[in-house]
């Protein structure tokens, strides 16, 4: 797994990404005896991707819904190139998207 540093860090890169084995082996019950060696962590609450489809102009929206992605969140995985090429998405369209998602503190987009 991996995670970019910088917007569009990724662009181009490719690869495959296997889960080991033995992460399907284990119990829930195993993986929570394992958790409480750590300090209580909060519950992390997903924002729905409908907060920032509802401030999109319609196409726009619809070229993010052709996405499916159901959280806010996973927008972040995406770069502010790779968004800009769909079509229906202006820099009005990216301005939003990088206001929404300033709001809910992932900071995104080539200005952020």
């Amino acid at each position: 797994m991996v995670y970019p540093l910088y917007d569009g860090a990724l662009d181009g890169i490719s690869g495959k990404y296997y889960i080991d084995p033995v992460y399907f082996q284990l119990t829930e019950e195993e993986t929570l005896e394992f958790d409480k060696r750590f300090p209580p962590k909060k519950l992390h609450e997903f924002t729905s991707i409908d907060v920032l489809i509802s401030r999109l102009k319609p196409g726009a929206a619809d070229a993010i819904k052709k996405l499916k992605l159901k959280t806010l969140d996973v927008i972040k995985s995406k770069s502010e190139r790779e968004i800009s090429s769909l079509p229906g998405i202006d820099n009005e369209a990216v301005e939003t998207i990088c206001d929404v998602m300033k709001e809910h503190n992932f900071p995104w987009g080539e200005k952020h």
